[in-house]
């Protein structure tokens, strides 16, 4: 499939993908109003929708009052010739990451080669739904800030896709580059304090 066509796929399953994750957001309730260390990362839900397309929800909550509005991170993910794809929904954006942007995650942030596929995707979504960037209008430079460092891509649809291809830690960046680990970052970290959520 094309970009579009992915995106397309996607928005067919959204209603479905909303209405199953308000339906398991209660069973978080009840331990995020118990516990007194944030943030709180649940383990991963796998759904396959009607459709039979793969999903995967993170819950999370940053502080106690997050148990009435459980912050989520959906993902999609498929197979191709090059290997495991993924795909993050926001509304009516999506963003679709390569095995190349994966793979670069992997070496230059997690130094862990013995992790699956699977697992390098699920450890980056836990840790970097929230970003913040910028883009030019005519889509060829796409730069978003996340907790663990900055992905590189391209906009398409008029920005409703963005398209990461690589992934640079903080360390890689030049002075050029300083609002991306600063400014950026900071963003995104208050951005985490405000409570907000990524489906729905």
């Amino acid at each position: 499939m094309n970009l579009k066509e992915i995106y397309d796929e996607i928005m067919k399953d959204y209603h479905e993908l909303v209405d199953y994750a308000e339906r398991k957001k209660k069973q978080y309730e009840r331990p995020i109003k118990k516990s007194n260390i944030f943030p709180m990362h649940f383990k991963p839900i796998e759904y396959t929708s009607s459709r039979n397309n793969k999903y995967y929800m993170i819950f999370r909550a940053y502080k106690k009052k997050d148990w009435k509005d459980i912050h989520n991170t959906t993902i999609c993910t498929y197979d191709n010739e090059d290997g495991l794809h993924a795909v993050m929904i926001y509304k009516t954006t999506i963003a679709i990451y390569p095995p190349h942007f994966f793979s670069r995650y992997r070496e230059r942030y997690l130094l862990d080669r013995a992790l699956s596929s699977k697992d390098v995707i699920l450890h980056y979504f836990k840790d970097n739904a929230i970003a913040y960037g910028e883009w030019s209008n005519d889509g060829d430079y796409l730069a978003m800030t996340t907790t663990d460092g900055v992905g590189l891509g391209q906009t398409f649809e008029d920005a409703k896709i963005y398209l990461f291809k690589t992934f640079l830690g903080f360390d890689m960046l030049f002075p050029s580059q300083d609002k991306y680990r600063f400014e950026f970052y900071e963003f995104v970290e208050e951005y985490k304090r405000q409570n907000t959520k990524n489906i729905g």
